[in-house]
């Protein structure tokens, strides 16, 4: 039976550093779960900020494969990538495809607001006023 001996910092470092792509597939499990059983739009995900982070993850993965030329580093940029992607494909799909077009939001809505007080002996007098003169 042969047991891993770990021999110097960089040993322990490379192994840490490989166990981060299945940290990173945790991480992102949860949202892309969410974006498959979703039932609406998916208008809560922002895909302008998720097309930056697909991109940054694909330069990375990139640099990875032609400048590093290391197979772990290219493994956690691209668990980074797959899943910064399938966020965006699955946003996109959810939002034009999957659901329609989402409804716009032509509909004003009028707000009273009060004005500001000084006190709240003022404040009261005022929504006094305010709910008298309706």
């Amino acid at each position: 039976m042969k047991v891993l001996l770990l021999h110097s910092f960089q040993d322990y470092l490379i192994l840490a550093y490989s166990f981060m792509a299945a940290i990173a597939a945790f991480g992102y499990g949860p949202q892309i779960y969410t974006l498959i059983k979703s039932t609406g739009h998916s208008i809560s995900t922002p895909i302008t900020t998720w097309l930056l982070w697909t991109a940054e993850a694909s330069v990375s993965l990139t640099y990875a494969i032609v400048v590093l030329r290391d197979p772990v580093t290219t493994l956690v940029f691209g668990v980074d990538f797959l899943a910064a992607f399938s966020i965006v494909a699955l946003t996109i799909y959810n939002r034009y495809y999957r659901f329609g077009v989402p409804p716009k939001a032509t509909q004003t809505i009028k707000v009273k607001t009060a004005p500001l007080c000084t006190s709240s002996r003022e404040s009261i007098r005022l929504r006094i006023q305010s709910q008298t003169s309706s």
